[in-house]
C-alpha cells in the first residue's frame, strides 16, 4: 500500500502511552500487512497506546497486541480523542 502522510498523520511509534489514533495506512510488505489486519490492526482502525518499548503494547477493541518498533515505525496514524 502507497504511503500517505500529511502534515498531520504521523507514524505510531511518535504515540504516547494513554493516547489514541486512528490508523491511516500500512506501509509493510503484504504479508505482514495482511498478519496485521488478522490481529485487527488495519485501515480506519482506533488503537491505544498501552506501553512504549519492545514489544511496544497497544489496545485495538478491548485486545491487547504486541508489536515491533519496526511496525510502529510503519503504521501511519491520526490522533484522535480518547473515548
Amino acid at each position: 500500500m502507497p504511503e500517505v502522510r500529511n502534515s498531520s498523520t504521523r507514524p505510531l511509534a511518535e504515540m504516547l502511552p494513554g493516547t489514541s489514533a486512528r490508523i491511516i495506512s500500512v506501509n509493510a510488505p503484504d504479508t505482514q500487512t495482511t498478519r496485521l489486519e488478522g490481529l485487527g490492526i488495519c485501515e480506519g482502525r482506533i488503537v491505544r497506546i498501552v506501553k512504549r518499548g519492545d514489544p511496544w503494547i497497544v489496545q485495538v477493541y478491548g485486545a491487547r497486541i504486541g508489536l515491533s518498533p519496526w511496525f510502529m515505525d510503519h503504521i501511519d496514524v491520526l490522533p484522535v480523542e480518547a473515548d
